[in-house]
């Protein structure tokens, strides 16, 4: 008698369940979590390749994205061997890739100044590498200043900026300790 009890308790909570649902059409996405595959338009465009694609990825060795995009490629180049994926590590490699952008025309004048907190002087160069220069170290401030060519006959604009370091030593993570 309780094992009836329960099973009517249980189809009823289930329509109960059903009915709630679809009056409030309600829809759960579980494609989230599945890894995105090639769909068949892509799988046909690349299976008609007729010269050969590379496809550049910067994604640096053990990123979870370069993992996901080197599936997804391996995926794909099944459908021709024209398709081929090479890594690239800006850390490695930093003049391979990236976006050229123009940032201002008619550039009359680019200075950049950098100053020194041990000295109390603003210089002209700063290089953390050598010795006679400011060996690990990054300035307080970095001064900018850019001048354009001026509209027509017009005189040229000047603009300046100051940037605040607030972090004196630089990030050495990633250098071996000597």
């Amino acid at each position: 008698m309780f094992s009836g009890f329960g099973l009517a308790a249980a189809l009823v909570f289930a329509f109960a369940l059903t009915y709630v649902a679809s009056e409030r059409d309600k829809k759960v996405d579980l494609a989230y979590f599945r890894t995105t595959r090639p769909g068949e338009v892509t799988r046909r465009i690349v299976s008609h390749l007729d010269q050969p694609i590379e496809l550049a990825v910067f994604f640096p060795a053990g990123n979870e994205v370069r993992e996901e995009v080197d599936n997804y490629v391996q995926d794909l180049s099944k459908e021709s061997g024209e398709l081929k994926i090479v890594h690239y590590d800006f850390d490695i490699d930093p003049l391979k890739g990236g976006i050229v952008d123009v940032v201002a025309e008619d550039v009359q004048e680019f200075d950049v100044r950098y100053f020194d907190p041990l000295t109390g002087q603003w210089v002209e160069t700063w290089d953390t590498t050598q010795i006679t220069g400011q060996p690990n170290r990054l300035p307080l401030e970095v001064s900018i200043r850019i001048v354009l060519k001026g509209v027509g006959q017009g005189e040229p604009y000047s603009y300046t900026t100051k940037v605040f370091l607030p972090i004196q030593q630089p990030l050495s993570f990633g250098i071996p300790k000597q």
